[in-house]
């Protein structure tokens, strides 16, 4: 991905780097404020539609299956036309599909909307970090990412709160229109500054690949799914196994195609490798905070589900102020020390949630959260810039892409394997002992969180291996 002189867009270098910067925070807060802007209003968008869980439910599966099946797709194309042309046309996508959502007559219409608004999201996510590394270069990256990294903390800390706000003084049509003036702004402000891509010669676009990859994500996060809710049966292992199959039918696609959607041979860098292979375990060790402190919070520890939610609050807290300086720490000294440092941190503090028990302390439990976010918050940029700096040129775009997909997929993975493994835990425990419910609850949940922690061992190691 190449970007046109600075000159020619009006604006001095730096002011163009700080315009991209602003506009792939705001791409990147609009993307993470989406999660929860709609989580927190499917209890109202079932009574609204009259539609049962099993079904509303979908609202929020749509977009994240989306984003995980089109992410590579379209972080191939940032490398064939160009990161003003995804992120323009992401913005567009995001602005209609709110439009769309905010008019819904039925709830397949709402959840068809819902499924456009990921398309929108998979543009920008897959074009952000190739917009900073182009924008940045070596200099100042780390420092960059550090802020879209501010922003992911701050949408998802933010959308929960926004969306009970929006829909207890409006209703829940003001949660789909809410985004489309910041929307708006940004697709004029981005025609302005954005910097105009020359596209390479005989660049071409892989669709078997982008069909097979989104059978992949889609075979894969169904079977997943099911294994969390323990539907051990046929349709599960024909889910499994079907994704299985289109691996290595892509595989062998990919190494005939001339121009492959997935080049195998950028796995052949062990730094770039080893940074994907981080980041996914990371999040699959992450799934904790996401799915099992709420549990822990409130069915173990006894507290309210608003106490619980200021408490988790304490984890996004922690990664605004952490994310820029670990950036410009990689920037000054390298990656290897905040990384390491960040995953170390993560590991400590979710073997620190393995002790929340009836008796533990608000003291502990926070200092355990803020440790978390603190990992959180020293791991994801440098490595993210380590692994956009080990990209090869004109491949920046694609590994932008891998880089976002290993975010979304490690936490679709960590929540179906947490889930699964703290219910085998539980029946374990009921059919092994006489202990009360509260006893079992504590013992499968540590069990489980002790797993992610070898996961996030398993990270560490991964990530001190790399060069």
């Amino acid at each position: 991905m190449t970007t046109a002189d600075p000159e020619a867009t009006g604006v001095g270098r730096t002011s163009q780097q700080r315009s991209i910067l602003i506009l792939v925070v705001v791409a990147t807060v609009l993307a993470s404020l989406e999660v929860g802007l709609v989580a927190v209003t499917l209890p109202s968008l079932a009574d609204a539609f009259e539609a049962p869980q099993s079904t509303i439910q979908w609202v929020i599966i749509s977009y994240q299956l989306t984003i995980v099946g089109t992410l590579i797709l379209f972080g191939r194309l940032v490398d064939v036309v160009g990161g003003r042309t995804l992120y323009l046309s992401g913005m567009a996508t995001l602005l209609c599909s709110g439009l769309l959502a905010t008019v819904s007559p039925n709830v397949l219409w709402l959840i068809v909307a819902r499924g456009l608004l990921g398309l929108g999201a998979a543009m920008l996510l897959a074009t952000g970090q190739a917009l900073i590394a182009t924008a940045y270069g070596e200099e100042g990256r780390g420092r960059a990412l550090g802020f879209m990294h501010m922003a992911v903390a701050g949408g998802l800390m933010a959308g929960p709160a926004v969306g009970g706000l929006l829909i207890s003084v409006i209703d829940w049509r003001a949660i789909f229109l809410a985004p489309v003036p910041l929307a708006l702004g940004s697709l004029i402000w981005g025609w302005r500054v954005l910097p105009v891509f020359t596209r390479p010669k005989g660049a071409r676009l892989d669709l078997v690949g982008a069909a097979l990859i989104f059978t992949i994500a889609t075979c894969g996060v169904f079977g997943l799914m099911r294994l969390a809710n323990q539907d051990w049966d046929l349709s599960t292992g024909t889910l499994i196994v079907g994704a299985l199959f289109a691996v290595g039918v892509l595989i062998v696609v990919e190494r005939k195609h001339p121009a492959p959607l997935i080049e195998l041979s950028l796995f052949g860098q062990w730094s770039l490798t080893a940074g994907l292979i981080a980041a996914i375990l990371t999040f699959i060790a992450m799934a904790s905070n996401m799915f099992l402190i709420p549990f822990s919070l409130q069915d173990l520890m006894g507290h309210s589900a608003a106490r619980s939610g200021l408490l988790m609050m304490v984890v996004p807290l922690a990664i605004l102020p952490i994310a820029p300086y670990a950036g410009s720490l990689a920037d000054r000294y390298g990656m290897r020390v905040p990384v390491a440092a960040g995953l170390i941190a993560i590991t400590l503090a979710i073997f620190g949630m393995s002790q929340f028990s009836t008796g533990t302390s608000t003291i502990f439990a926070v200092g355990v959260l803020a440790l978390y976010g603190i990992g959180a918050g020293l791991f994801q940029s440098p490595n993210n810039s380590a692994v956009l700096g080990a990209a090869p040129e004109g491949r920046i775009g694609i590994v932008s892409g891998m880089l976002a997909l290993s975010r979304n997929l490690g936490q679709v993975t960590g929540i179906a394997v947490a889930s699964t493994i703290w219910t085998l835990r539980q029946s374990h425990y009921e059919q092994a002992t006489d202990w009360s419910q509260t006893q079992i609850l504590g013992a499968s949940l540590e069990d489980t969180y002790l797993v992610l922690a070898g996961v996030g061992v398993l990270a560490v190691i991964v990530s001190t291996l790399r060069r």
